[in-house]
């Protein structure tokens, strides 16, 4: 009856592994800043960039703007940067710096976009960046539409 249970026991590790290691990873969400300082949301609203992505009614789109950060990488001889995005969301409506909404990304180490979707009520941007022990790491934005 002992070896029974230990099997079973046995079993249910071994088919609990098996199905973390098979189910699909998921990024980490990173958190935002809402920006409502006017001039620059009026600013960024009308500034053309290359980072750029409208959702499939073309009812919305989103912005993005790459900066350097004033925080220096730890760890890193010369003086480089860290570096952070804006991402603007807004309407197609005539002035749309009125509906505008500015998100500022913490700081992160090489951070690039992988992709930008529009995904039913938010744009999800996911990038990969370097942590801070120089692992790649990857990771999602969520900005809701409305």
């Amino acid at each position: 009856m002992k070896s029974f249970i230990n099997k079973n026991v046995l079993i249910i590790i071994v088919i609990g592994v098996l199905l973390s290691l098979t189910t699909k990873y998921k990024p980490l969400d990173l958190p935002l800043e809402r920006i409502t300082e006017p001039n620059l949301v009026y600013t960024l609203t009308y500034l053309d960039t290359k980072i750029y992505r409208e959702d499939s009614k073309k009812h919305f789109y989103l912005k993005g703007y790459k900066l350097p950060s004033t925080k220096e990488i730890s760890g890193m001889e010369g003086e480089e940067k860290m570096e952070f995005y804006y991402f603007l969301m807004s309407s197609f409506d005539e002035e749309s710096h009125l509906e505008s909404k500015l998100f500022k990304t913490p700081d992160l180490i090489t951070p690039e976009i992988i992709s930008i979707s529009a995904e039913g009520k938010e744009f999800v941007v996911s990038v990969s960046f370097q942590s801070e022990n120089g692992s790649k790491e990857q990771g999602v934005f969520r900005i809701t539409k409305y």
